[in-house]
Protein backbone atom coordinates (compact mmCIF):
# COMPACT_ATOMS: atom_id res chain seq x y z
CA UNK A 1 0.00 0.00 0.00
CA UNK A 2 1.63 3.56 -0.72
CA UNK A 3 2.00 5.97 1.55
CA UNK A 4 -0.36 9.00 2.02
CA UNK A 5 1.79 11.69 3.31
CA UNK A 6 5.83 12.07 4.22
CA UNK A 7 7.53 10.13 6.06
CA UNK A 8 11.16 9.66 7.41
CA UNK A 9 12.69 6.45 8.04
CA UNK A 10 15.66 5.20 9.89
CA UNK A 11 17.35 1.88 10.17
CA UNK A 12 20.66 2.08 11.67
CA UNK A 13 22.56 4.94 10.88
CA UNK A 14 20.97 5.51 7.38
CA UNK A 15 17.82 7.40 6.96
CA UNK A 16 15.93 8.05 3.90
CA UNK A 17 13.26 10.60 3.13
CA UNK A 18 9.82 9.21 1.65
CA UNK A 19 7.18 10.91 -0.19
CA UNK A 20 3.61 10.36 -0.50
CA UNK A 21 3.08 7.32 -3.13
CA UNK A 22 6.56 5.83 -1.98
CA UNK A 23 6.57 2.14 -0.95
CA UNK A 24 8.03 0.99 2.58
CA UNK A 25 9.70 -2.78 1.92
CA UNK A 26 11.54 -3.89 4.81
CA UNK A 27 13.41 -7.33 4.80
CA UNK A 28 13.39 -7.68 8.83
CA UNK A 29 14.20 -11.81 8.63
CA UNK A 30 17.47 -10.65 7.95
CA UNK A 31 17.75 -7.59 10.15
CA UNK A 32 20.28 -8.54 12.43
CA UNK A 33 20.42 -6.54 16.30
CA UNK A 34 22.68 -7.51 19.22
CA UNK A 35 19.70 -6.68 21.54
CA UNK A 36 15.95 -6.48 19.65
CA UNK A 37 14.43 -4.88 22.83
CA UNK A 38 16.14 -2.14 21.45
CA UNK A 39 14.65 -1.84 18.23
CA UNK A 40 11.58 0.23 17.91
CA UNK A 41 9.35 1.61 14.76
CA UNK A 42 8.08 5.28 14.61
CA UNK A 43 6.32 6.32 11.81
CA UNK A 44 4.27 9.60 12.24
Amino acid sequence: MPLDGPARFRMGDQEVELQRGDLLVVDNLKLRVPDPSETALNLS
